[in-house]
């Protein structure tokens, strides 16, 4: 039922209801992994937020595009279409985040154990970017997150709830993060409770490219099983689809390099 109302909200590009039905999600899945699933906590947690979050967004996704292509739309309104969907994408994002964050204070020290073994093994003075890696300057860390984002395509081709949890994966990791850093050495000439807002900004830049990269392999896998499973093509929307994949890709590519200067520099 709950789901339904998410996919309604969502359909209605009412971000903000997006954020709170994500952090909602989020509450009772930490709350049941606690009560019913004491094992492996951290990680089973973001598996139940994933799959709350991936029918309604899932379903927008491929009601929207057919809705799109159905309609002809040019190649700028398939872009403005993509707009609102890292939107929607990045508002699921932020709620999950938030309580990830908030939850860190409250549950006990083994609850985000797998979290916390990702975050040891990052040099604490490199910013958190979801994924096992110890970057020690630009083009580490460039190489790290085009990993992170040609997983993020991959999964979503193949499985297109994968990019879901690969973004509430990020969520929790980054959450747990930023919560530790309020808690200990916070950011230089910044209050511990503002600790947060010294990785915000390239962190912001990761997460919206791993999200066009969901996006973009969502919207490929679409058009790939219509051709070589139904045998449906209209060569004019696909090279359309294709244009559109190569754009995304390259504005995700590019905030990769933005984020990872912006982290340096």
């Amino acid at each position: 039922m709950l789901e339904n109302l998410w996919f309604k909200e969502e359909k209605k590009k009412k971000f903000l209801q997006i954020y709170l039905f994500s952090a909602f999600f989020t509450v009772v899945s930490i709350f049941l992994t606690r009560t019913l699933l004491p094992f492996s906590e951290g990680l089973v947690s973001v598996f139940m937020v994933s799959l709350a979050a991936a029918y309604p967004t899932i379903r927008f996704l491929k009601e929207d595009e057919e809705e799109e292509i159905s309609k002809r739309y040019s190649e700028g309104k398939l872009l403005e279409r993509h707009v609102k969907e890292i939107g929607i994408f990045l508002a699921v994002f932020l709620g999950a985040l938030t309580v990830f964050l908030i939850a860190e204070f409250f549950v006990s020290p083994q609850f985000f154990m797998i979290q916390k073994d990702v975050i040891k093994r990052i040099n604490p003075s490199v910013p958190l970017r979801g994924m096992v890696s110890v970057a020690t300057n630009f083009w580490a860390i460039i190489q790290n997150n085009l990993w992170v984002f040609a997983i993020t395509f991959l999964v979503s081709f193949f499985i297109s709830a994968g990019g879901i949890f690969v973004i509430v994966w990020n969520a929790s990791i980054l959450g747990v993060f930023l919560s530790n850093l309020i808690m200990g050495p916070g950011c230089p000439n910044l209050p511990a409770i503002l600790a947060p807002t010294c990785y915000m900004v390239h962190g912001i830049l990761e997460i919206i490219a791993y999200i066009i990269a969901g996006i973009a392999g969502s919207l490929f896998s679409k058009q790939f099983s219509l051709y070589f499973f139904r045998k449906i093509v209209n060569e004019e929307v696909f090279m359309r689809i294709w244009k559109d994949v190569t754009i995304l890709v390259s504005i995700g590519v590019l905030l990769i390099f933005v984020a990872g200067a912006v982290e340096v520099f």
